[in-house]
């Protein structure tokens, strides 16, 4: 089973913790580092500013993963 969750709410935590960010908050402890899954600066960039909807970013993050 595959659950996500906050750095920042580790009372829903469960089970190994595998980070998928481009970095680790300070003094959060870590099972294993995948940055690579994480999106890339540009689209989360679009994604803050309300450049793309959901369905948008969902469509970059895919096309992302695949290409690298």
């Amino acid at each position: 089973m595959l659950y996500t969750g906050s750095y920042f709410e580790p009372q829903h935590h469960h089970g190994l913790k595998i980070a998928i960010s481009r970095t680790i908050p300070r003094g959060f402890k870590v099972d294993g580092f995948l940055p690579f899954l994480a999106p890339k600066s540009d689209l989360l960039n679009d994604w803050k500013a309300q450049k793309i909807n959901e369905i948008e970013y969902i469509q970059r993050y895919r096309e992302q993963i695949k290409n690298d």
